[in-house]
This record gives structure tokens, C-alpha cells and sequence, in this order.
């Protein structure tokens, strides 16, 4: 076999080398898409019932509120710290940051991302200082923690007011009921005085 020869042979070599490296990346490129895809499909069905279980928490909230239950006022409220606290973990994690930049699914993503960050903003800096005055029995300082809670709700309502409608029909829903709650949800401060004047309760549920 002559120089020339040999030359040939050796760049088909590497051109094949290359060749079947590529073909590897783009296989591991897809099996990692599918078991992202897998995942994320299954954290986002965790992600809709964590947030329709901080809603309704909310309402048994509310209503505590309204009776002077304190130790179930302080219950519900680290039950719906940890709920939140679960699915903001969730949704900042690298796999949804990711697919929040990607076409057909991101907007979807990114509304999921924007409807827990809005939940979790009234649990940590809303509902944490309600809970930590209910504890206390303090009713002053108790009442201005409702204040700032409705604070953060109103703040939660406007950014889920302005989420644009998705792809999705299961995310559009769920931030559809997040937009109805919120919307009619009453001031908690309210709440708060509702047990002095005898005056029923709220129902959230109509």
C-alpha cells in the first residue's frame, strides 16, 4: 500500500471516528432528554397537587382565623410552609430551569415556576410570621402579621394575573384556580377581627 494510499485510509479512520462519536453524544443527548422529559412530567403532577393543597390549607387557614383557633392557626400555617418549601425545591432545580427556556413547553414551565414562587412568597414572608405570632398568643403583633400576609397575597395575585395562557390544559387549569382564589380570597386582617364582632366566617368554598 503506497503513501497515498495509507493517507486515505487514515482520514476515512478519523472521519469514522468522529462520525460514531457524534452518533454517541447524540444518543446519550437523547436518552437523557427522555429521562428528563420523564421526570419532569412527574415532578409537574407533584408540583399540581402540592399547589392545590397549599389552596386549600389556605381556606382551613381562613377559617381558624376566623374562630381564634391559634395552635390551628400555627398548624396549618407550617403545614403550608413545607408544602410550599417542597415545591419551590422542585422547580428550581436545574432539569426546570432548563426546560423553561426550551420551545412548545416553556411557557407552560415557566408559568408552573412563576405560580410556586408566588405561592411560596405568601407561605415564607406571609403565612412564617403568622404562624410564629399565633404561637406567641401575641393578638397585636398577630394582627399586623395578617396585615403583611395580605400584603403578599395581593403582591401573589398580580403576578398571577399576568401569566399568559400556555399549551398546557393541566397547567392553564391550575393556574386558572390559583387566579380565582386569589381573587376572592378575603383580608386575612379582617379575618382576624371577625371572632370580636360574632360575625360569620368567609366560605371559600362557594
Amino acid at each position: 500500500m503506497g503513501f497515498g494510499s495509507t493517507h486515505m485510509w487514515s482520514q476515512r479512520n478519523s472521519v469514522g471516528k468522529a462520525h460514531r462519536g457524534l452518533l454517541m453524544v447524540l444518543l446519550v443527548l437523547l436518552l437523557a432528554c427522555g429521562a428528563g422529559g420523564f421526570e419532569l412530567y412527574r415532578e409537574g403532577h407533584a408540583i399540581k397537587s402540592q399547589s392545590a393543597d397549599i389552596l386549600t390549607s389556605m381556606k382551613t387557614l381562613s377559617r381558624q382565623m376566623t374562630t381564634g383557633d391559634f395552635e390551628g392557626v400555627a398548624t396549618s400555617a407550617a403545614k403550608i410552609e413545607k408544602q410550599a418549601a417542597q415545591a419551590r425545591s422542585t422547580v428550581d432545580g436545574p432539569l426546570w430551569q432548563i426546560a423553561s427556556q426550551l420551545p412548545l413547553i416553556g411557557e407552560d414551565v415557566k408559568n408552573v415556576r412563576t405560580l410556586v414562587d408566588a405561592l411560596s412568597d405568601i407561605s415564607e414572608k406571609g403565612i412564617g410570621p403568622v404562624a410564629q405570632q399565633a404561637k406567641s398568643g401575641d393578638v397585636f403583633r398577630l394582627t399586623e402579621a395578617y396585615v403583611q400576609l395580605d400584603a403578599e397575597i395581593e403582591k401573589a395575585k398580580k403576578t398571577v394575573d399576568e401569566l399568559s395562557r400556555g399549551s398546557n390544559d393541566e397547567v392553564n387549569n391550575a393556574v386558572a384556580r390559583a387566579k380565582e382564589y386569589l381573587g376572592r380570597v378575603p383580608d386575612f386582617s379582617e379575618l382576624g377581627a371577625i371572632k370580636e364582632s360574632g360575625k360569620h366566617s368567609y366560605d371559600l368554598d362557594t
